[in-house]
């Protein structure tokens, strides 16, 4: 976006260099730069300020000299990928799975380390801030002093952890279950919990076998569910039956207590994603309906196997059907997750993606368009508690009359888009499969999860004149036969 600056571009000294997560309070930069005299400084983001976030901050510390630059943009697509390489090298031997856990840290530590070091190759300062989470690692910034004693960060993580921790005690008793999806052929039980994101066959069935126990919900009964699944194993006596979990419910006690676990895939993994925590899966056996899970699963040292039965086969991709369509009027945003999970996922690609939908929006003033956040964007964990509100502040502040945020159901908003546009979630590539109209929208510096669709027919746009002209382009043809691909 024009709106930030890049590494060439930054002034050979400043006073200050600030490294900042969404959660920074401006008034505690404030208080920094009146007390250090800062007149130019560089703020380096883990996520990208929307226009009004940096016009309110440069009116707060007027008339220092601001330059602004999301950490992503002093990194290469390559440097981001060594990051994790480098991380599975270090936590992984022949005979060793990965650690999640120890890979998201020291992924995220090489990347904050990697951009420091190219910062200080450009840039020189006198004093270095940081935030600590959401993507910035105060510890990889040498010499970093933290911006506050209790960040903001950490009370909002805490407060947002008391409601759930309240539940759980006055809900001590609770029932540990598995799921049994079964056919004529053969039955599968399900440890770790639901299995709604699996498409399954029609016919088959869905049992759950339950059993009641006493112990917080933050524990997980690793020998009842042993037990449950002998009573399902006698239950479903007269068929094959094969333990199993999903990628989303795996841990690695269930390789050490089932050998055999079948991980069902229930995510969306492209060919060209980088080795990363996909090592922790090394062990079990891999089932999944699409050639890209297979193929970037294969690529981690995983045992790959095909899908069975109970599984809905696997469709070829087409973008579109041989069909006339009705006119093209509604464009809807479905947006994914910016988590710390690789380091080549950024926090700033929320907040380009939706930059960029909103300036399309303004261009494109005949068609209606509508923001889909992810439901569980706000898990501190995930993007931080105030993400879905600051989102639905910017686009509030926008103005612009053909832009909404959406409060509809996942289902509701597929039925009302006529093309759906997303950075490379698993339901863009279900409505590319389905036939609906899609975009791919990438506007970072990096590669795109779904390049391995650009052959096929998916357009991908990485800026707002790349959005503007596909989705001209799908309206022209509109009420045309479309060729399957």
């Amino acid at each position: 976006m024009s709106c930030f600056d890049t590494l060439d571009s930054l002034p050979e000294f400043a006073d200050a260099v600030f490294v900042l997560n969404q959660e920074a309070e401006f008034g505690i930069l404030k208080k920094i730069f009146d007390r250090h005299c800062i007149r130019r400084a560089v703020i380096v983001t883990s996520h990208a300020p929307f226009p009004d976030e940096q016009k309110a901050l440069q009116q707060t510390l007027d008339p220092v000299l601001l330059h602004w630059i999301p950490m992503s943009w002093l990194l290469t697509d390559r440097m981001m990928e060594d990051c994790d390489n480098i991380a599975v090298d270090e936590l992984t031997t022949a005979n060793r799975r990965l650690n999640t856990s120890s890979f998201l840290k020291r992924s995220r530590f090489l990347r904050n380390q990697l951009a420091c070091i190219r910062i200080r190759e450009r840039l020189r300062w006198r004093h270095c801030f940081a935030s600590n989470g959401l993507g910035v690692v105060l510890s990889a910034w040498k010499g970093a002093l933290a911006l506050s004693p209790a960040t903001a960060y950490y009370r909002n993580t805490i407060g947002s952890m008391m409601p759930r921790l309240m539940k759980q005690i006055q809900g001590i008793r609770k029932k540990d279950s598995i799921e049994v999806v079964s056919n004529e052929e053969e039955a599968f039980a399900f440890i770790g919990g639901p299995v709604n994101r699996l498409r399954f066959r029609a016919g088959t069935q869905t049992h759950k076998i339950e059993a009641s126990t006493f112990h917080f919900k933050t524990t997980y009964n690793q020998k009842l569910v042993v037990s449950l699944f002998r009573i399902a194993s006698r239950k479903f006596s007269f068929l094959p039956i094969n333990i199993a979990t999903t990628v989303h419910n795996f841990s690695p006690w269930m390789l050490d207590s089932f050998p055999g676990i079948m991980v069902f895939v229930d995510g969306f993994h492209p060919p060209n994603y980088p080795v990363s925590y996909g090592a922790a899966y090394r062990g079990a056996r891999i089932v999944s309906r699409e050639d890209s899970d297979r193929l970037w699963f294969k690529k981690c040292g995983c045992t790959v196997i095909q899908a069975p039965s109970i599984i809905e086969p696997d469709a070829p991709y087409r973008y579109a059907y041989a069909q006339k369509r009705k006119g093209m009027q509604n464009v809807c945003l479905m947006l994914n997750h910016a988590g710390d999970w690789s380091a080549l996922i950024d926090r700033s690609d929320t907040d380009l993606a939706v930059m960029t939908f909103a300036e399309g929006a303004s261009r494109l003033p005949s068609l209606k368009f509508r923001i889909r956040p992810h439901p569980t964007m706000a898990n501190p964990a995930h993007e931080g508690i105030r993400s879905l509100q600051r989102l639905k502040h910017w686009a509030q502040k926008v103005r612009c009359s053909n832009l909404s945020f959406s409060q509809e159901t996942l289902a509701n908003d597929l039925a009302w888009a006529d093309c759906c546009v997303s950075e490379y979630s698993a339901i863009l590539v279900d409505c590319f499969n389905s036939g609906k109209n899609c975009i791919a929208l990438n506007p970072t510096n990096r590669r795109s999860f779904l390049d391995h669709l650009r052959p096929i027919g998916l357009p991908i746009a990485h800026n707002s004149e790349d959005l503007v002209f596909s989705l001209k382009a799908i309206a022209s043809k509109s009420e045309t036969l479309l060729p399957i691909f």
